[in-house]
């Protein structure tokens, strides 16, 4: 919901859970703060959550050209600077174990392994409420308890990502300038955010190809996908089923 004021934006919203705009608040000061382009928190309440404005921002509809390049070597700076002050573990900002994606609870428990953060913690989890809720086969919480610390790539280093990193919050103002907006913010693997990307498309190839931190591999997108994909099947149904069965076929 936004104010009458041209110059911020209030998100407003009476049941929100305990946390929820805190989260995404500590989130957007926390990418802010390694050079990331966000809206400044202005104030923050139980129940609503109010930023400055980004003048002319548009959802980058056909992203060719000058603005793809730029972002994606904001991204890897992003990465690349969090991971020299990396505070030796996996999980929330400052150790809090409560994130969101969107309106689901995600746990955020501080790790020391990459894997009990995202398998252990999410993964698994997750996949056990879709299945419980009648939204996923017995076999995917099958697959998901048996990936491994090895279905995850080469051991790296916590970097800050941004956790729910679709076109849409990626904003692009009139000068071109790419804009983070609602943060899922956590101390992850950056392919968090570059399989959350894939996932859904919106970002043109020279994003892409200028993103230099770490190669992307492309066998490792399914298992980093899996939470979004899981997230979205107990939110909207099955019919995200199909995707996230073959993400976790594809995980191993």
């Amino acid at each position: 919901m936004s104010t009458s004021d041209p110059e911020v934006f209030t998100k407003s919203r009476p049941d929100a859970p305990a946390g929820f705009f805190a989260r995404e608040a500590a989130g957007l000061t926390a990418l802010a703060s390694y050079g990331a382009r966000v809206p400044e928190v202005l104030e923050l309440t139980d129940t609503s959550l109010t930023i400055t404005r980004i003048a002319d921002a548009t959802v980058a509809g056909s992203p060719v050209g000058e603005p793809e390049k730029q972002f994606g070597r904001e991204l890897a700076t992003l990465h690349r600077t969090s991971a020299a002050d990396a505070p030796g573990y996996f999980g929330g900002l400052d150790r809090q174990p409560q994130g969101f994606l969107g309106d689901q609870p995600v746990d955020f428990t501080a790790c020391d392994t990459l894997y009990d953060s995202l398998i252990t913690r999410r993964v698994i989890p997750l996949t056990q409420k879709a299945v419980t809720a009648g939204l996923l086969p017995d076999r995917a919480l099958e697959l998901a308890t048996s990936i491994t610390e090895d279905c995850l790539g080469p051991a790296t280093i916590p970097v800050l990502v941004h956790g729910d990193l679709w076109a849409g919050n990626r904003v692009v103002d009139s000068r071109g300038y790419s804009w983070l907006i609602d943060p899922s913010a956590h101390w992850g693997h950056p392919m968090e955010d570059l399989a959350m990307m894939a996932l859904f498309g919106g970002f043109g190839p020279e994003c892409w190809e200028s993103y230099d931190y770490l190669p992307v591999d492309e066998d490792l997108i399914p298992v980093f996908q899996l939470v979004p994909l899981l997230v979205h099947t107990v939110l909207f149904g099955s019919g995200y089923a199909p995707s996230t069965l073959r993400a976790l076929e594809a995980s191993h």
